[in-house]
């Protein structure tokens, strides 16, 4: 028993010490200036641009005023960037700027009732559109947008690969 007393007066303020000091702070871990943040360091990013480069595209092909009154905003490259992100085809998305600047609508309304599972026929039924005319519109200025603006550029490989790929086409 005076063994225990006397090692456990020396043991617990010791390993009390040891204990607390072991431990990194919690802001530093929230923070990511930590191993153990939880963030994923930046060698293991996804080598991507901010904004795609379809989304670029579709900002340079069609007037500032007409991506306005769709869209209602100034940058409509980060809207587009999330929806291609989420799943969203290329070709989706120029019908669903088609349909908007065609019956007056917002962007974001068509986006919403695609996500919801809305299919074209129906958006084009309820504003009075003929579906067909509408795809062939859409697909016509994909082709065109693929012939003016390289925007197919693999962005998997190392950037000046692909400004050398960029700058040969």
């Amino acid at each position: 028993m005076e063994f225990f007393f006397a090692f456990g007066f020396w043991f617990l303020p010791s390993f009390f010490c040891v204990f607390v000091s072991a431990g990194e702070p919690a802001d530093i871990q929230n923070n990511g200036d930590s191993i153990k943040s939880g963030l994923r360091p930046p060698e293991n990013l996804p080598d991507r641009p901010d904004i795609d480069p379809f989304a670029e595209a579709v900002s340079v092909y069609f007037s500032a005023s007409e991506l306005y009154n769709i869209f209602e905003s100034t940058r409509p490259e980060r809207i587009l960037t999330n929806l291609l992100r989420n799943g969203f085809y290329r070709q989706e998305i120029l019908m669903m700027i088609e349909i908007s600047s065609a019956a007056g609508k917002s962007f974001a309304d068509m986006a919403e009732a695609r996500q919801r599972g809305m299919s074209f026929e129906k958006m084009a039924k309820s504003y009075k559109l003929d579906l067909m005319e509408i795809f062939q519109n859409s697909a016509k200025t994909k082709k065109d947008m693929e012939a003016v603006f390289p925007y197919d550029v693999d962005f998997s490989t190392d950037s000046l690969q692909s400004c050398a790929t960029c700058q040969n086409e």
